[in-house]
């Protein structure tokens, strides 16, 4: 018989989640709606609450539900995003995009991080292009994540303390030099 306590459990821990509570906390499921499945007392999950398990473990409704296959790791284009807690990492077809994202990098001033030109920039970071071999090299340096990782698809989960500072003095720069000057 189908429990779908046990499942979720075992689709959280499958993700790198400790446990269920650990997916509730940071799904923002309260811990009461999976104690009630678990206790007999609830026999689902509301739609809204599935929805924020699915968006964590990087999945779709039907494998929260059971009713689709689970997978083990996004593996085709197109494929969501989801985060490895085990590891502090994210797992992306598009690292670029994240990168851009985490650090509020525009598109003028990640033109300017990968030697490139904002139109390029910009559909990396709108998902719609790839960064070649010198770009994610130079995102490397800047961003300060081994360019075998960008290339797998995979960049930390928390932003670094010294790469703030070098992107805040980018972007400073970068827009600083549009700015009248006084005489």
């Amino acid at each position: 018989m189908f429990n779908l306590y046990n499942h979720i459990e075992d689709l959280a821990r499958n993700r790198g989640y400790k446990n269920i509570t650990e997916l509730c906390k940071v799904a923002g499921v309260p811990r009461a709606t999976m104690s009630e499945i678990k206790a007999g007392r609830s026999k689902d999950l509301s739609k809204p609450n599935a929805q924020k398990f699915a968006d964590c473990l990087g999945m779709t409704l039907g494998e929260i539900y059971g009713t689709e296959q689970k997978k083990e790791a996004p593996s085709e284009e197109g494929d969501r995003d989801y985060i490895d807690s085990s590891n502090f990492t994210i797992h992306t077809e598009h690292p670029i995009s994240i990168l851009a994202a985490q650090y509020g990098v525009s598109s003028d001033v990640m033109a300017d991080i990968l030697e490139t030109d904002r139109e390029r920039a910009e559909k990396m970071i709108l998902r719609l292009s790839q960064p070649e071999d010198q770009e994610i090299r130079r995102a490397s340096e800047v961003f300060k994540v081994p360019a075998e990782n960008i290339k797998a698809g995979i960049v930390p989960l928390n932003a670094n303390s010294e790469v703030v500072r070098e992107i805040l003095k980018r972007t400073f720069d970068r827009y600083s030099r549009n700015l009248p000057h006084e005489k």
